[in-house]
């Protein structure tokens, strides 16, 4: 049975295709991570960890860093209507769940009154109280769900049609020999060490 091999090739027409892999990548992470929120019923460590994640990863997909190459126009591909309602999803990722003092997140001082047929009036303690918006509803969760399949459905026409024209540009710019010769290079990522290098442009 013939076997299948591939190498790996570093150019600089293929940075498109790289951006669109890990937008994906994100998107599909979101969308995994969404469906298993929506059921509800979690404790309290898993509710919060999804809720962080699921707008922190969807986040990843709009602002700016490394992968500029494969931009999502949002508003082209929302309407109106859900383009403000992404713009509120992306506004609350940002001041309020990836930063520590937010809106979803309220402290107060609480300080505890004696009570007067006990001894008197008097305080007997004070602490602080925190209260915490732990996630969104279940309707926000299906908007967000529903923006990242329409997403999904753009970047996956995008990939189709850069695969096609890399496939096009390799096959000018490589012989078929020099190709065989390459090696894959196959990196397994584990640690901060590893994190911490980022990816070569």
């Amino acid at each position: 049975m013939a076997t299948f091999t591939f190498v790996h090739l570093a150019h600089k027409e293929g940075l498109r295709l790289l951006d669109l892999m890990g937008v994906k990548n994100d998107l599909g992470r979101c969308l995994g991570m969404i469906d298993v929120m929506l059921p509800r019923g979690h404790d309290a460590p898993t509710m919060d960890a999804l809720a962080v994640a699921i707008l922190t990863v969807y986040g990843r997909v709009f602002m700016g860093g490394v992968r500029n190459e494969g931009k999502v126009p949002a508003d082209q591909i929302l309407t109106g209507e859900e383009f403000a309602i992404h713009r509120q999803f992306l506004e609350t990722r940002s001041k309020h769940v990836a930063h520590s003092i937010n809106a979803m997140e309220t402290a107060k001082l609480r300080v505890w009154l004696n009570p007067e047929e006990r001894g008197g009036r008097r305080i007997n303690n004070v602490n602080a109280d925190l209260a915490m918006l732990m996630a969104l509803s279940n309707a926000d969760y299906l908007h967000l769900r529903g923006f990242c399949a329409k997403f999904l459905t753009w970047v996956e026409t995008e990939e189709a049609h850069e695969q096609a024209r890399l496939k096009e540009i390799i096959g000018r710019e490589f012989t078929l020999d020099q190709l065989y010769r390459m090696q894959a290079d196959v990196t397994w990522t584990s640690g901060l060490d590893d994190t911490a290098k980022g990816r070569p442009r």
